[in-house]
């Protein structure tokens, strides 16, 4: 058999066994858990309490927080200046309260125009027991945009982080990219913590969002490179329950935790675990093999073929996977993800379907709310559990249809149900649909960050996975907008849509199911020439 058809780490150690059960195990539970964590737990540390302006009672008019109400939450004016029936709950009557005394409190006609004249609130009470950063910086009213925006620029931070997250996970390899990573993770963490105002909040929510990215896509790689056969299908898909576990214990810890330092400060634990997994794990033996660190790459699969109870053949010769020129150039971009028309389709469509699945997933995720009315956390770890029976579902309908056929049906389907809520009317049913959609569409994720994995070849594998989870973030950028100011319909449209589309261009995609993944860049560009439309 030709060196090129022959897959070196299969051969030595098996397509999956003990050896790649624990590694596996291991760095899931350092990367994917808290990854889970540090990007869905905004929702509460920047958790809106019912709040009011705060009383002004310096010369003791108001003997009651009642009696202040009535100042705190004025009815506002229309735009014709007569009085509203609505109350403002971001202004106050705009009298000089240190001269009011309590009988005018009592016999003060507030209906009367001379009092109609408003101010905003000099400072807020909050109605609660939970700090939070809306607590501690007074983002509310006209400062309630920086919450989103503290979402946004954590989202922005995954997008950058993706582009970085190739090249040196590519470079300096899987483990060393997660650690590395990981602690800068760690660090801005801590930061944060000690953030002294929204400002440098901002700054270290970009840089957690930067670094998170990057340890979590290097493990994904990781993942991908030591398994085989049907194993790449079970175990690329079931290791996301790692992800559906941290998505479970985030309204947990929130629930306990109510103080958002502290809970930021025990997120931070799961990045100081991705810090020091590269001591106790060893590197993918296709990055070794890839770069040409042969020796390394034996020592790395004698070890695994001994505990997986197989025997190291002595007469064994390692060779490269990649060539010296594609070493000196892989590193200048995605240009070689484009620089040729089969992987420049394969790179754009995957681009496109990882877009619209992340702008589906995360306005719907976001928004779990108006789908649960209720307690926030209750809803939160019932959004969690949903995502439980997509890992089997995914691994049996992958196994059979392979993963063109799971993304398409997945993405057909996630657009019927976006059309069914929307022309059904607003209570139980629409529930249920989207529900359905959100169950349909996480399935396709799950599918994706395989796919994407076993579509590019070895030598820009990181960088094409980096590349697709970047357009993946500029989609959720958008997320919280499409779920907030666009209203109800408007995004149903948009998913629909972009669902219905994605559901045949994966069809121009090659299957993976089965195939020999490619190393080299030229095995990269002949993967799936031949493949028909609609051919499994």
């Amino acid at each position: 058999m030709s060196e090129d058809k022959i897959d070196q780490v299969h051969a030595a150690v098996g397509q999956f066994g003990k050896w790649q059960a624990m590694l596996i195990s291991v760095v899931a539970t350092a990367v994917s858990t808290p990854t889970a964590w540090h990007i869905l737990a905004q929702g509460f540390l920047s958790k809106t309490p019912d709040f009011t302006c705060d009383i002004q009672n310096q010369s003791g008019a108001f003997s009651s927080i009642e009696e202040w109400n009535k100042f705190s939450s004025p009815l506002g004016v229309n735009e014709d200046g007569r009085q509203s029936t609505e109350r403002e709950i971001c202004q106050i009557y705009n009298f000089n309260y240190d001269q009011l005394d309590s009988e005018q409190v009592q016999t003060l006609d507030l209906a009367k125009e001379p009092y109609l004249n408003l101010t905003g609130c000099p400072s807020f009470w909050y109605n609660t027991t939970v700090r939070t950063i809306v607590t501690d910086f007074d983002l509310v009213c006209e400062r309630k945009y920086l919450v989103t925006l503290a979402q946004s620029v954590f989202m922005i931070g995954l997008t950058c982080g993706c582009v970085v997250a190739g090249h040196v996970s590519d470079k300096i390899g899987r483990l060393k990219a997660i650690s590395l990573f990981g602690a800068l993770l760690f660090i801005s963490d801590l930061a944060n913590v000690f953030s002294i105002n929204i400002y440098m909040y901002l700054c270290m929510r970009f840089c957690m969002g930067f670094t998170l990215i990057a340890a979590s896509s290097a493990f994904n790689t990781y993942c991908i490179e030591l398994l085989g056969g049907k194993w790449v299908t079970i175990i690329g898909v079931g290791k996301g329950v790692f992800w559906t576990i941290g998505y479970i214990t985030t309204p947990l810890l929130a629930y306990y935790i109510q103080d958002w330092i502290y809970l930021q400060s025990v997120i931070s634990v799961g990045a100081l675990s991705m810090a020091v997994v590269f001591f106790f794990v060893p590197e993918s033996p296709k990055w070794f093999l890839a770069v040409g660190k042969l020796d390394q790459a034996e020592r790395a699969l004698r070890q695994g073929a001994n505990i997986n109870g197989l025997v190291w053949k002595e007469d064994t010769v390692l060779f490269r996977t990649s060539k010296d020129d594609e070493k000196a150039s892989i590193f200048t971009g995605f240009y070689h993800l484009l620089a040729t028309p089969n992987m420049r389709k394969k790179a754009l469509i995957q681009f496109y379907l990882w877009f619209t699945c992340s702008l589906v997933y995360y306005a719907l995720t976001l928004n779990v709310g108006t789908l649960f009315p209720g307690n926030t956390y209750i809803n939160f770890f019932i959004s969690g559990l949903i995502e439980l029976p997509v890992l089997p579902l995914v691994i049996v309908i992958l196994l059979y249809l392979g993963r063109r056929g799971l993304l398409s049906l997945g993405l057909l389907f996630s657009a019927i149900f976006m059309g069914v809520t929307l022309v059904v009317p607003a209570g139980t049913a629409s529930i249920v649909t989207g529900l359905l959609g959100k169950f349909c569409i996480t399935g396709c994720f799950f599918t994706l960050h395989m796919f994407a994995n076993e579509m590019f070849p070895t030598v820009v594998r990181n960088t094409g996975y980096g590349a697709s989870n970047m357009c993946a973030r500029f989609a959720s950028i958008l997320a919280p907008i499409f779920g907030r100011e666009l209203g109800r319909d408007i995004p149903l449209v948009v998913f629909g849509v972009l669902s219905l589309i994605g559901s045949v261009l994966v069809l121009f995609l090659p299957e993976t199911k089965n195939k020999k993944l490619p190393d080299s860049l030229e095995e990269g560009e002949e993967f799936g020439k031949v493949q028909k439309f609609f051919s499994i």
